[in-house]
């Protein structure tokens, strides 16, 4: 009743990105003397803008040696359910 059926499937090869990834292209001390986006010299931080879905753990992946303890001391976070869409928070580095 039941035949065998054999199914090939392909899977093309991942196309490269036009622009870096957040993982790559966010480096905390760049030595070529360049900052990422957001930077302020002032306090030597990052400042970034919180987008929809993001949550603390979510941007401490983001840049290397942040942590969600260290994103909610440096900006007075009690509870990651404060954190809103539009929202700039401070990234020490």
């Amino acid at each position: 009743i039941y035949q065998k059926q054999k199914v090939k499937v392909t899977v093309d090869p991942p196309a490269k990105a036009s622009t870096p990834t957040p993982d790559t292209s966010l480096q905390i001390k760049p030595t070529d003397g360049t900052h990422p986006p957001g930077y302020d010299k002032e306090c030597n931080c990052i400042y970034y803008e919180v987008k929809n879905g993001d949550t603390l753990w979510k941007i401490s992946q983001q840049y290397p040696g942040q942590t969600v303890d260290k994103l909610k001391k440096a900006n007075g976070i009690i509870n990651g359910s404060d954190l809103k869409p539009g929202m700039k928070i401070k990234i020490e580095i």
